[in-house]
């Protein structure tokens, strides 16, 4: 029988998790950046890797995801990987050891979000505790994490940094088996899920609306995430890689405060569609300060202000605008599906981006970025919540379950 205690041993996967990728996800570009035997095609090859083993290593581990047995095992399968492959990352500087260790690292880094975050909306779900409570440890951890790369990067290097990382998210394996299986689901038992037939799924217009706005909007968001950092350290910031990680703190210090505050939005807003719009202009707001604003301090602390309020809305109103439009049991595909969408055009953007950006510069660049997401915007303002929605797919707690 599942314990109540469940509810707390996720805060602590999530924050081992969530700390461990602190310490990956906001550097590995700028550890590309500081290899002096790679060249710009050889950083972008690997930049456009991350992206594209994020979609694998999402689409392999779903097949996986079928019982609250089989998520654990990969739980503690994962940890293992990852830990090994991230522990690897900053042991080399040569290229064809980075690609494959990149590819791996980043193949494992993305599948886990999913997989703890669920099972924590699960759990929380069965004893009546909003699942914010567990998802904000994570954001907690983030700031944790960018601290310590602020205070200890630029002291102790790539290597160990990595690899402190590596131990976090190994810590995952004994945290697991803290764990105790759910009542309701006896060992090797499926509860089947009532499915949606892919005739009917794909012949909602809104769907294909949904894949584009993906692709365009956090296809190129992502890779101004990506491309920031560089700009901040080489691009007439001047600021050192564990500098950096402070201006993350801001950003995600901003979200919290905007995820708690949710609730007053959406009485003003009325619906998800609204808040999910106010997101992406405050993200489009972000990238055209990069372009605009002259004085680098005051750009760094609109941009992450900006990002941060973006992401405070945009990481709740995306997911339930998704349900709006496909229902709760079509949600998962739908997510999984625009999470792919999203990864191969930020993919192929990362491939070009570096010979782009060496030509024309950093601002000119970030303007076509600002062009991609006014486009992913337009598409956005004309996908529309799918009228007849069941029952259940109405009920707060389904929401939350799948928020």
């Amino acid at each position: 029988m599942e314990s109540k205690r469940n509810t707390h041993i996720y805060r602590f996967l999530t924050f081992a998790l969530y700390f461990g990728d602190a310490l990956f996800t906001p550097f590995f570009s700028l550890y590309f950046a500081s290899c002096a035997g790679l060249n710009d095609i050889q950083k972008s090859i690997l930049l456009a890797s991350v992206p594209f083993a994020f979609f694998v290593g999402n689409l392999f581990y779903s097949f996986f995801e079928t019982s609250w047995k089989n998520n654990v095992f990969l739980i503690r399968l994962i940890s293992v990987l990852e830990a090994i492959f991230l522990g690897c990352f900053g042991l080399t500087q040569n290229f064809w050891w980075l690609l494959p260790i990149t590819i791996l690292t980043a193949m494992h880094n993305s599948c886990f979000f999913g997989l703890v975050d669920g099972m924590g909306a699960n759990s929380a779900k069965r004893h009546n505790i909003p699942f914010s409570t567990i998802r904000i440890v994570g954001s907690f951890a983030y700031v944790c994490g960018s601290l310590f790369g602020y205070f200890f990067l630029d002291k102790i290097g790539y290597t160990i940094f990595f690899n402190v990382g590596a131990l976090f998210i190994l810590a995952m394996l004994p945290i697991s088996f803290l764990l105790r299986r759910p009542k309701e689901e006896k060992l090797g038992q499926v509860t089947p899920e009532q499915k949606v037939s892919n005739k009917e799924f794909f012949s909602n217009k809104n769907v294909w609306l949904l894949l584009i706005f993906s692709a365009l909007f956090y296809g190129a968001l992502n890779n101004f995430n990506y491309i920031l950092p560089i700009f901040m350290t080489s691009g007439g910031g001047g600021l050192s890689d564990g500098e950096t990680a402070i201006w993350t703190v801001v950003r995600v210090a901003v979200e919290m405060v905007i995820m708690v505050m949710l609730p007053l939005f959406l009485k003003v807003f009325k619906t998800q569609k609204r808040i999910l719009v106010l997101s992406c202009f405050v993200q489009l707001g972000a990238v055209l300060s990069s372009a605009l604003i002259s004085n680098f301090t005051a750009l760094l602390w609109v941009v992450f202000i900006l990002r941060g309020i973006g992401y405070g809305f945009g990481l709740v109103s995306l997911v339930l605008f998704t349900q709006e439009i496909v229902g709760i049991k079509a949600c998962s595909k739908a997510c999984s599906l625009a999470t792919g969408a999203t990864y191969i055009f930020c993919g192929i953007i990362n491939l070009v981006s570096s010979s782009i950006y060496s030509v024309i510069g950093f601002i000119n660049y970030f303007y076509i970025l600002a062009a991609l997401l006014l486009a992913g915007i337009i598409i956005l303002l004309f996908t529309h919540a799918y009228k007849k929605k069941a029952e259940d797919d109405k009920s707060p707690a389904n929401l939350e379950q799948n928020n």
